[in-house]
């Protein structure tokens, strides 16, 4: 597989080895230093932003449920759903997920603000 991305002004490609997995993240920056780039909560082809409740409970160091109720509604009904949070740290994209109903605590990014 070969991706072509834009970088900017300049056009890039990439190639992959077939049966090889991609995750491409809009809006997310690689960086050296703890960069949060997207939060979504949900399942499936059934997510919402949840970015800036993720920003402020990091900022704040408040933790808080990745429930339904706490992001506004049920994404994907009848189906267990994930906070993922995708992040950008040494120059990588990275990501950390968490299961439905269970708590969210800004503690494991302690030493990235």
């Amino acid at each position: 597989m070969i991706l072509a991305y834009k970088d900017g002004y300049h056009y890039k490609t990439c190639s992959y080895v077939d049966g090889g997995r991609v995750l491409i993240v809009p809006g997310v920056r690689l960086t050296k230093e703890f960069s949060l780039g997207k939060a979504y909560y949900g399942a499936k082809n059934s997510w919402i932003d949840v970015t800036k409740k993720v920003a402020q409970s990091i900022k704040t160091r408040v933790p808080f449920k990745a429930s339904n109720d706490n992001f506004g509604g049920d994404p994907c009904k009848q189906v267990r759903k994930h906070l993922c949070i995708f992040y950008s740290e040494n120059n990588q994209l990275k990501y950390k997920t968490i299961k439905e109903n269970r708590e969210f605590n800004p503690d494991i990014f302690r030493a990235k603000k």
